[in-house]
């Protein structure tokens, strides 16, 4: 249940905001989200089934009036607000390389 709430949480926090031109749109972007971030390495028909929600997303991916960057411009934009609201954001970053080609291959 916790993977079910965390799933619809991040959906809304990255996508409520969209501006797709109407609010059904933006329910269902988030609605899309959430069934695609339950099972991502999934197909389409795998994540949402085979029924009403299989062809609500087909509607979704080919509406002209949706365009892809109005959507990456919400999940871009949610990670901002997030940091503004924090005191302090580390960015580490860890650049160690290792080289493991001059080593003997060892058995056991």
């Amino acid at each position: 249940m916790s993977h079910l709430l965390d799933t619809t949480s991040w959906a809304v926090t990255e996508f409520a905001d969209a501006d797709l031109g109407a609010l059904r749109r933006t329910q269902r972007l988030v609605e899309l989200a959430h069934a695609l971030a339950q099972r991502p390495g999934a197909a389409l028909p795998e994540a949402c089934g085979r029924g009403a929600m299989l062809k609500a997303a087909y509607r979704f991916f080919t509406n002209d009036d949706i365009a892809p960057d109005d959507v990456l411009q919400s999940h871009i934009e949610a990670p901002y607000s997030r940091l503004n609201a924090a005191p302090l954001v580390l960015a580490v970053q860890d650049t160690t390389e290792a080289n493991w080609t001059n080593l003997r291959v060892t058995e056991g």
